[in-house]
């Protein structure tokens, strides 16, 4: 049984940066990410979620150093970032994927995947078919046990649509949470049909956790410097007290704000929730 709520591993990737760009939550101490791995374990959590690119491989080294001789542990981990030449560049050739799989074995000390993404596809990947011939490779070689599709997009349509009509894959990374829940048909659609469901992003970035204000300012080494200017907040903020106060108002004073947010995805089923 895989937990409703998951660990999403990206922020304990640390402060990477590709060229000057941040794709990382800022600096982070490895012995407080690897107690918060335990307090997980602790809580009854099973599913961690991470990337070869989450502090390119550190998360995944991270996870592999506490969680290795745990093999009740289910790992899904992504494919298709890299860093070439301090420039992102995203890559779903065949070969890549194949020695990029070995390399997140290595790096997590395990033997098989459990769910292997690909990270942010879009259709003109898919249609090209390498990516799709890589993981269904993998699955046969027993190196992966499933594999999705993981997207940062928030109009999943295509590409969902793609691999259901191929009956490919298993499994579907949709943005879902409170202010965004514009993949619920795919994620309806994706279910009926056998698929598995992630929501990524149930606090998005922080902003439905109650702690940001108009005035919160990241570091430059943290992702969200950019993606969460005070105009964003500001606007975000105030759909979120709008919705707040029109329907939740109930929950809202007997939750604090974070376990609020994450009872709105565990509310509609079926979802596994990461917590990031």
């Amino acid at each position: 049984m895989v937990s409703v709520i998951g660990f999403g591993a990206w922020a304990i990737g640390g402060n990477a940066k590709v060229g000057g760009t941040p794709i990382g939550w800022g600096e982070v101490d490895d012995d407080i990410s690897k107690k918060a791995i335990q307090a997980a374990l602790d809580a009854g959590i099973n599913f961690f979620d991470t990337a070869d690119f989450y502090g390119l491989g550190h998360s995944e080294k991270i996870l592999g150093e506490v969680l290795n001789k745990n093999k009740a542990i289910i790992i899904a981990t992504k494919v298709g970032h890299r860093n070439i030449d301090d420039k992102i560049v995203v890559d779903y050739s065949r070969e890549y994927i194949i020695n990029a799989c070995d390399e997140s074995l290595k790096r997590l000390k395990r033997e098989v995947i459990d769910y292997y993404q690909l990270h942010s596809a879009r259709i003109q990947h898919l249609q090209n078919g390498e990516c799709i011939d890589a993981m269904e490779t993998l699955k046969t070689q027993g190196k992966i046990r499933y594999w999705g599709l993981s997207l940062n997009t928030f109009y999943p349509e295509t590409e969902a649509a793609y691999l259901m009509e191929k009956n490919s894959g298993d499994g579907f990374q949709l943005v879902f949470n409170l202010i965004n829940q514009k993949a619920i048909d795919v994620i309806k659609d994706a279910s009926s049909k056998g698929y598995g469901i992630i929501a990524r992003m149930p606090l998005q970035f922080g902003l439905l956790t109650g702690k940001f204000s108009a005035d919160t300012k990241f570091r430059n080494d943290d992702h969200r410097s950019f993606r969460l200017t005070p105009e964003i907040i500001d606007r975000t903020l105030k759909v979120l007290e709008e919705k707040v106060e029109r329907a939740h108002l109930l929950a809202h004073q007997y939750l604090d704000p974070s376990k609020h947010r994450i009872l709105q995805i565990y509310l509609r089923p079926p979802l596994q929730c990461q917590d990031q």
